[in-house]
């Protein structure tokens, strides 16, 4: 049985028992991070506009004896870690909370999350979404970075300040972006949302849809579409475990129960 920590109040509220569903492929999200960091010029990338040929080459970056920085190191940052060694590359790493052993085992070090920015070429952002990381890389965290650093979130959106993110692209602090989740996905969805009589639409959720519509036209930001985990086992993952949390919730146990943190 898996027992989760999960912050949001609502989860308190119900009567019913939250439980978490572990079927997404862990070995296809940590790949999207890394050939986010292999591959990360699509148009930095595709065609170059006459300007920029004429300033030379444009060349991508090699990853051995480069450092990589595992912002999350969860089951799916420690397999991201794996891949990153496999590559030459050296590791460093941030977490709210830190896996000694992991560490050892794996050859790397955690640091302050400054610190371990600063010493970046490519920075993976794997940590769970909670009170605690939403905007926890904002416009100090980027100045902090490393000059023409590659930034790959491939967890979830909104640990990373969408506006922040833009400038950082525009200025040319970091040098790219693989994005594999942005901020209010339902609304790039269907944008005729926001014009139903009966919905609340918030500045800042207009915000970041503008924010996301630029990150979707930037040249050096290579967007895909919140789907890493997407493979027909982790889908049978996924459906095997539902069934074992509705079975154990209709014989009186909570299987794989998310607990409210307190």
């Amino acid at each position: 049985m898996t027992i989760s920590t999960w912050p949001p109040a609502a989860s308190t509220a119900s009567p019913l028992p939250m439980c978490r569903i572990r079927g997404r492929d862990s070995r296809r999200t940590r790949l999207r991070a890394a050939i986010g960091a292999g591959a990360q010029h699509r148009e930095e990338r595709r065609a170059y506009t006459a300007r920029r040929l004429l300033d030379g080459w444009h060349t991508g970056l090699g990853l051995r004896d480069r450092i990589i920085a595992g912002v999350g190191t969860g089951r799916i940052g420690r397999r991201t870690i794996e891949i990153a060694r496999e590559f030459g590359m050296r590791v460093v790493a941030f977490d709210q909370v830190q896996d000694a052993a992991a560490a050892t085992r794996l050859g790397f070090t955690y640091g302050p999350l400054d610190e371990v920015l600063a010493q970046a070429d490519v920075m993976t952002r794997l940590l769970l979404s909670s009170p605690s990381t939403v905007g926890l890389l904002g416009e100090r965290q980027f100045a902090a970075m490393k000059d023409r650093a590659i930034l790959i979130n491939a967890a979830r959106c909104n640990v990373v300040d969408s506006e922040a993110l833009v400038r950082a692209l525009a200025n040319g602090k970091l040098r790219a972006a693989g994005l594999d989740v942005l901020p209010q996905e339902p609304l790039i969805r269907e944008e005729a949302e926001i014009f139903r009589q009966d919905k609340t639409v918030h500045a800042s959720d207009l915000k970041a849809l503008v924010a996301n519509h630029v990150l979707l036209r930037f040249p050096d930001v290579l967007v895909t579409p919140h789907n890493a985990y997407n493979t027909d086992t982790a889908l049978a993952r996924i459906m095997e475990t539902t069934i074992t949390n509705v079975e154990g919730f209709a014989a009186g146990r909570a299987v794989n129960q998310v607990q409210a943190a307190a």
